[in-house]
């Protein structure tokens, strides 16, 4: 006799960046299983992999491609997932400055997608030229080891580049090499390349504050989590 089988439920969430509607379930043992193996090796490009899986695995809407999300909407999307799985609380620990390790729970329905006024996918470069660009994707940023800093930026800038826009000329991305694109990165001069940090500094991010006092000394402190990994960080 076939042992019978669990109902699994579905839920429905907008993500944050792209306003895409998606259909998920919450990751069930089996994927818990390769969340924590992945925890324990505290190795981020084997992390990242793990959680590209899982989001693969358990989002059910048709034609769902994790390696297209924007890093903000992989974030959101993997905190409600883990959320419906395992429960909204997440405790994360820290070393303060008096040397005492803090552990703070973090209700997870709390945490916020913090969206900037001054966040634009268009940047202006000169009087006629402009760019648009879409926000990095998680195997931008990830694995990029023995990579030295500047190269990773150029690549990630490369990689987010949709169209060059020269008065009524648009130019885009797709239709060029690489080795176009990256000649064209590299023409940038250091007020340019300010600009196009600015657009990074003001993309959506998922940040929580969280006040506490030190037990130890006494201060009363706020902790600032951005970024998935801060809210399940371990001292």
């Amino acid at each position: 006799m076939a042992l019978p089988k669990l109902n699994t439920i579905q839920y429905d969430l907008e993500l944050p960046l792209s306003g895409k509607k998606i259909e998920y379930r919450p990751f069930l043992v089996k994927e818990e299983k390769i969340l924590l193996m992945a925890l324990e090796g505290n190795n981020e490009k084997e992390m990242t992999k793990a959680i590209k899986q899982i989001l693969t695995q358990c989002v059910l809407t048709k034609g769902f491609n994790v390696n297209k999300l924007a890093i903000v909407d992989l974030e959101y999307l993997f905190l409600n997932l883990r959320g419906k799985a395992v429960g909204d609380i997440s405790t994360v620990s820290f070393k303060h400055e008096c040397g005492e390790i803090i552990k703070l729970d973090v209700d997870l329905t709390k945490v916020e997608v913090v969206q900037n006024e001054n966040y634009s996918d268009i940047v202006k470069l000169t009087d006629d030229i402009m760019i648009r660009l879409s926000p990095p994707k998680i195997d931008d940023v990830i694995g990029v080891a023995n990579t030295n800093q500047i190269d990773i930026v150029m690549k990630i800038i490369r990689n987010s580049l949709l169209e060059i826009i020269q008065g009524e000329e648009i130019f885009s991305a797709q239709d060029h090499t690489k080795e176009e694109l990256d000649e064209f990165v590299n023409s940038l001069n250091s007020a340019q390349f300010l600009k196009l940090q600015e657009y990074y500094e003001t993309l959506p991010k998922l940040k929580q504050d969280i006040e506490y006092t030190c037990p130890k000394c006494g201060k009363t402190e706020t902790e600032t989590l951005e970024g998935l990994a801060s809210f399940f960080a371990s001292a």
